[in-house]
Formats: C-alpha cells, sequence, structure tokens
C-alpha cells in the first residue's frame, strides 16, 4: 500500500478532481543504484518525459507511454535528438497527483526500466 499525504488523500474525497502525472526518466549508473533512486538520494537530474506523453497506464509490472513526437524524429532509435532519455536500462518513474495539489504531495506510483 502506497502513503498518502493528509492533502493527498483530501483530495480524493472532493466532488472533481482533475488527475495529473509526471514521468521522469533517469540514467542509473552501478555507483547509483535504485535504493537511492527510491530514497531521493540520487544526485542526477531527471528527464521530464512528461510534455511528450499523449497517454500513460500502468497494470501492476507493466507501464505503457504514448509519446507525441510529430516530427518522428526526436526519440527515432537510431538518430532521434532524444533517443537516450528513452533508451535500453533507463530508470522510469510515474508520479501522480491531481491539479492544485503540491507536486511534493504526488505519489510514486510506478518504477521500472525500459
Amino acid at each position: 500500500m502506497i502513503a498518502a499525504s493528509l492533502a493527498y488523500n483530501s483530495y480524493l474525497s472532493r466532488d472533481v478532481i482533475f488527475p495529473k502525472f509526471k514521468v521522469l526518466s533517469y540514467a542509473l549508473s552501478q555507483a547509483e543504484p535504485w535504493s537511492e533512486l527510491i530514497a531521493g538520494t540520487y544526485s542526477q537530474t531527471p528527464f521530464d518525459l512528461t510534455p511528450y506523453i499523449q497517454a500513460v497506464e500502468f497494470s501492476g509490472e507493466t507501464m505503457r507511454v504514448q509519446l507525441a513526437d510529430e516530427s518522428a524524429l526526436l526519440f527515432h532509435p537510431d538518430a532521434g535528438a532524444l533517443r537516450a532519455t528513452i533508451g535500453p536500462g533507463r530508470a522510469i518513474r510515474l508520479r501522480e497527483g491531481f491539479e492544485g495539489l503540491a507536486e511534493t504531495d504526488w505519489l510514486w506510483t510506478f518504477s521500472g526500466t525500459i
């Protein structure tokens, strides 16, 4: 079970809520393991994939995202300028919250690798 803040739980009782999410991509190394990422002591700044995502869904151990790449070149595996942000071995984390709720109160609901 995911522990939620009092602020987060108060949003759940509202009549109308507007869900928000953030998907971050991390370049993990042997020197900075998953434990540091989960604990929040990871030293590198992640790449925010959120502006490029049209849809996100996750179930159990699988998360699927639909990238919005109108040029079809940003994430191209051979020559895309952002190809490294979704390359094999990258760590991906999903954070969910609500419009109007401080992002620090959002919940990390998925962590995995590409």
